[in-house]
């Protein structure tokens, strides 16, 4: 859809949900949700679907929610005040409006029902006394005492008061700077954003697609839906947001903690010699060697089977499998065994023998026992 001269006519669409530093739970949440389609010369065709699909949503991540659909100036600024009224002290305001609006010297308006009956006789004074500005939405949602304040901005409507004003309409809507608030727009400023050929708008069909999502803060939300909607649009559309809060809120609530890990499971290992000095391992790893009265420890062992070897010089290769257990300690007693001692030379009457060599090239002769 197009725009005329310097005006871009947007729908405003407001729905978003911030936790701020207090929980979700002490947080109550509130939304209006206003969609304008019945402009009688310029008319829209996805307000009011945006809008009621949108009441459909939010109780879903809640929501105490208003529906106005084709709400006149009255209706909308008492909407807006009763909206504003009441509320608990730092709840979530949510403000969403789908339908036409403009900017005129810096100020965004947001176009009631009945304005444009006679659209080429409206001025830009006209609408800065007879639309709602949309500055006066946020004061009136600060003024409530509301924490968190959401507007989204659907800037997709063509010009509902046709090609005669040469002044006074600046092109796209002005950004917005308020503490506390987060302003989302369909679109980039100064472009305007497709109404769609389906139910809803390109916009609205990414958010109510995106926001149930547990665990995705709100940034990180429109910014899933501007991905969506360039590739739906082909790049044509890229929706922007201002944000100035500073906490973290997810529409669809906080990703469910993750369970905590079971208990590891350890074993350990007591090694027990009858003989000191002997070399013990486990698996490819050295424990250390046997003392007398004392036991080498291994701590923090997963279960499982070990092979336990022991090495002295003398003795005879010691190796068991060992079965450790969890939470359980596994005691081995290591009962190495000396090697046998050699037999002994039998000595041949009358034959001299070579029973010792203690120092080299000189043999130790013992004579033949008479």
């Amino acid at each position: 859809m197009k725009r005329s001269g310097l005006l871009l006519l947007i729908c405003a669409l407001v729905d978003i949900c911030y936790s701020s530093p207090r929980s979700d739970a002490a947080q109550r949440r509130f939304a209006l949700v206003i969609g304008n389609s019945a402009y009688r010369d310029n008319p829209l065709r996805n307000p009011k679907n945006d809008a009621t699909n949108m009441v459909a949503l939010l109780p879903q991540l809640g929501f105490e929610v208003t529906l106005h659909l084709d709400a006149n100036h009255r209706a909308m600024t008492e909407a807006i005040r009763k909206f504003t009224t009441g509320v608990p002290q730092g709840s979530v305001g949510l403000f969403y409006f789908s339908g036409h609006g403009v900017q005129i010297k810096g100020e965004n308006y947001l176009i009631p029902i009945g304005m444009s009956d006679n659209s080429t006789d409206v001025k830009p004074s006209d609408v800065e006394y007879d639309a709602v500005k949309l500055n006066w939405v946020l004061g009136q949602m600060e003024d409530a005492g509301m924490d968190i304040r959401l507007i989204i901005l659907d800037a997709c409507r063509n010009n509902p008061f046709g090609r005669s004003w040469t002044r006074g309409a600046d092109k796209g809507l002005a950004p917005i700077d308020a503490g506390g608030s987060l302003i989302a727009y369909a679109t980039s400023p100064g472009k305007t954003a497709a109404d769609g050929t389906g139910h809803n708008s390109p916009y609205t069909a990414q958010l109510l697609r995106q926001m149930p999502t547990p665990g995705q803060p709100v940034e990180t939300m429109f910014k899933n839906v501007r991905v969506g909607v360039q590739q739906e649009t082909k790049g044509d559309q890229i929706p922007w947001y201002h944000s100035s809060l500073t906490g973290d809120f997810y529409f669809g609530g906080q990703a469910p903690a993750p369970p905590p890990p079971e208990p590891r499971q350890f074993g350990s290992l007591s090694i027990l010699g009858r003989v000191a000095g002997v070399e013990v391992w486990v698996g490819s790893d050295k424990v250390g060697e046997t003392k007398a009265g004392s036991a080498l420890t291994w701590e923090n062992l997963k279960p499982g089977s070990y092979r336990v070897r022991a090495h002295k010089p003398g003795y005879e290769p010691w190796e068991r499998e060992v079965a450790v257990v969890a939470n359980k300690p596994t005691e081995v007693v290591i009962d190495i065994k000396p090697l046998p001692a050699p037999p002994a030379a039998k000595l041949e009457p009358g034959k001299p023998q070579v029973v010792a060599q203690p120092v080299p090239g000189r043999p130790l002769v013992v004579a033949p026992t008479p």
